[in-house]
C-alpha cells in the first residue's frame, strides 16, 4: 500500500492574459474545473482566481504527474469553455506549480480566496 500527502499551489492564465471570465462565467469555470479534477482522482482544496488567471489548491492522485493533471484540466476546461460560453477562449502555454507544505495549506487557502468573485 503506498500513501502520499503532496499539495500543490498551481496557477495558469488565460492566453495573452484577455479577461473574458466575469463573475458568473469564473463560477462556472471553477465548477467545471472541479469536475475534471474528481474525474481525475485528485483532491481539490480551492479552485479561484480573478478574470484572466487561475489558482489551484490540489493533491493529486499517485499515480498522476503534475503536467499531466494541468494539460487534463487545460484541455478540458478550454473545450467546454469553447463550446458553452466564448468560442475565443483558451489557456495561455505553461503553468506555475509549487508544492505546499501540510502548514502553508492555510495560508495558500486564503490568499487563493482573495479572489472569490
Amino acid at each position: 500500500m503506498s500513501y502520499t500527502c503532496l499539495f500543490y499551489h498551481i496557477v495558469f492564465s488565460i492566453k495573452q492574459r484577455q479577461k473574458p471570465l466575469k463573475k458568473e462565467q469564473m463560477k462556472r469555470m471553477r465548477e467545471y474545473i472541479a469536475g475534471v479534477i474528481r474525474n481525475l482522482k485528485a483532491k481539490l482544496y480551492v479552485c479561484n482566481g480573478p478574470e484572466d488567471h487561475v489558482h489551484l489548491l490540489a493533491s493529486l492522485h499517485p499515480d498522476m504527474s503534475v503536467s499531466d493533471f494541468v494539460r487534463l484540466i487545460k484541455t478540458n476546461s478550454s473545450k467546454w469553455f469553447r463550446q458553452t460560453v466564448c468560442d475565443d477562449f483558451s489557456w495561455q502555454d505553461g503553468y506555475s506549480a509549487f508544492s505546499v507544505s501540510y502548514s502553508g495549506v492555510k495560508q495558500i487557502s486564503e490568499y487563493t480566496n482573495q479572489y472569490i468573485v
